[in-house]
């Protein structure tokens, strides 16, 4: 396929505009729920209608949806029929000339175009206009569906990190819950007080829209507070005197944190670095009272299921819920000793960690879905180009993080390499996965590799192991199924009972026994050797082996 004319989109789908139900028929229950601005992402909604409707705004299970208010974000409705509130639209394919998979997968750059052109003095609209008058390639229908298919494949992978990302972020509720439990009924007696009494300032980004440049200081926004951390994948930028004059009056330092407040508000993130960046109104920025408390505390006590109750009861708005500053500084929120706080944050840096390694994962695979979809739609990813390729270099990332199966495959090389310490197990697991990419095109349960000193060491392996000597909970694999499993004596690692039948198929356990089998006789230094290899050498030390390292190293 060359490069396909393109076609004016209006032409070719149907768009359905929500209606303005009346908010005073807005329920927290009912028998039909209200598709809001804020539901299009999360695919469902706590929000429901108890008046009467036009049957065409009940949007069904699978359809596309475009929120045009802030960020103009597209998906997948993903619960049961409910109703389509105003500024929300649904778009369909009316032609057989376009494949619905197709259009959702095209929508996002084009839509992040439109809302990069678009000023936010106040908030972003988007309008049924400006989507008719998008340009799209149009190449055959049959085309249209193979492109849509690599696509889907590749968000499967980045979906399934992201899950990975949010079971870390379960574990750093449990674990606050644990200690402190909830601000407002305070069963654990700790001090309590309202939010702005344990900090020097609390403000927000600026209200004005500032003169960009094509390189400079990054301009962030809400979209960039995700999963605890700032990230600065944008493409807006400011100048050296742009930066000065908007952080003049309150300067961004490390320890601050950061809290979104339009729209998916809640959302926290600690300033790690000293990196220069900029952000818009709808982040509030919150400087800690270092004497009173931890930033670490802090940020994860406001995204706490407590606070973050209070937050949504008094978060205003009908598009798109806003928190405003005065009740931000008014939360409810624990004082407790700062040593307590010091031994939360502690363990909380460790579930960071294990975090950060995700995130570059992740990174990595939003790079490479950026790389198929700028090549889907300039017509480079051609049937051609996808028969040449190896199947199994396709993707960047093949490995899909599977925390069950990877507990039942440390405990296969472990019942087999029995005395052989922790160091066997560890490198047996990197060697069968290997083995597996070379064979079948796929990690066997998703691990990351960690270029530690001793050579790669796979990172949820080597954290259940350390867990069980350290008496830890901080593992990607669920840690009561770990103690069940194995246990930790010494330097031993001994399995308590055999792998699950059924748990890894059978190529999966002759990757693994071909492993066992290379390793079995070997001495450390023999074993650190032979892991010791390109990949392994390229990264610096303690951080992620890239997969593309490793595939590297495969015979062909």
């Amino acid at each position: 396929m060359s490069a396909s004319a393109s076609a004016r989109l209006g032409d070719f789908v149907e768009i359905l505009s929500g209606f303005a139900f009346d908010a005073a028929n807005f329920s927290d229950e009912g028998d039909i729920a209200l598709i809001r601005i804020r539901d299009v992402l999360r695919g469902r909604s706590n929000t429901f209608y108890r008046g009467g409707h036009d049957e065409k705004y009940l949007i069904n299970e699978g359809e596309i949806l475009i929120g045009m208010d802030g960020e103009f974000n597209r998906a997948r409705w993903q619960s049961a029929p409910a109703l389509l509130n105003q500024r929300v639209c649904k778009i369909n394919s009316s032609s057989p000339r376009l494949a619905d998979e197709y259009l959702f997968h095209f929508l996002p750059a084009a839509l992040k175009s439109i809302e990069d052109a678009t000023s936010f003095v106040t908030v972003k609209h988007l309008s049924a206009k400006q989507i008719r008058e998008i340009e799209i390639p149009l190449p055959p229908v049959e085309e249209q569906r193979r492109i849509a298919a690599i696509l889907d494949q590749a968000e499967t992978l980045r979906t399934q990190r992201r899950q990975a990302l949010a079971h870390l972020d379960t574990l750093t509720q449990s674990l606050f819950l644990d200690m402190f439990g909830d601000p407002v009924e305070n069963e654990k007696s700790l001090p309590i007080c309202q939010l702005h009494t344990l900090c020097n300032r609390i403000t927000d980004g600026t209200h004005q829209s500032p003169d960009w440049v094509e390189t400079g200081i990054p301009f962030l926004f809400i979209s960039n507070i995700v999963d605890g951390a700032i990230t600065f994948d944008t493409h807006k930028f400011i100048s050296e005197e742009t930066y000065f004059e908007l952080t003049r009056r309150c300067p961004i330092e490390i320890g601050d944190v950061l809290y979104t407040t339009v729209g998916s508000y809640g959302n926290a993130a600690v300033v790690t670095d000293a990196k220069r960046f900029a952000f818009q109104r709808h982040i509030a920025h919150i400087k800690p009272d270092r004497s009173k408390t931890n930033s670490l505390f802090l940020a994860a006590m406001i995204q706490s299921v407590g606070v973050r109750r209070q937050v949504d009861k008094v978060a205003k708005g009908v598009a798109q819920k806003t928190v405003n500053l005065a009740d931000l500084k008014g939360l409810t929120v624990y004082a407790p000793p700062l040593p307590l706080q010091q031994t939360f944050a502690t363990r909380i840096a460790a579930i960071e960690a294990l975090k950060a390694t995700h995130r570059t994962a992740l990174a990595q695979l939003d790079a490479l879905f950026a790389s198929l979809q700028q090549r889907a739609f300039s017509g480079e990813l051609t049937q051609q180009t996808a028969q040449a390729a190896p199947k199994k270099n396709l993707f960047a990332d093949p490995g899909v993080f599977n925390p069950e199966k990877g507990l039942e495959a440390l405990v296969h090389v472990v019942k087999r390499l029995k005395g052989k310490g922790h160091y066997s197990p560890t490198k047996a697991l990197y060697f069968a996965d290997r083995h597996h990419l070379n064979h079948h095109g796929h990690t066997i349960y998703g691990e990351i590799y960690l270029a530690l000193p001793h050579g790669p060491v796979p990172q949820a392996a080597y954290n259940a192991s350390r867990a069980l000597e350290e008496g830890m909970m901080l593992s990607e694999f669920h840690m009561d199924d770990v103690r069940q499993a194995l246990r930790r004596d010494g330097d031993q690692l001994i399995a308590l009972r055999d792998a699950k039948k059924g748990a890894l198929s059978p190529e999966e356990i002759a990757s693994l026994d071909w492993a066992i089998r290379y390793v079995k006789d070997m001495s450390f230094e023999q074993l650190k050797t032979a892991s010791h290899d390109s990949a392994y050498n390229k990264t610096a030390v303690n951080q992620p082996i890239a997969l593309q390292d490793i595939i590297a190293t495969l015979r062909r």
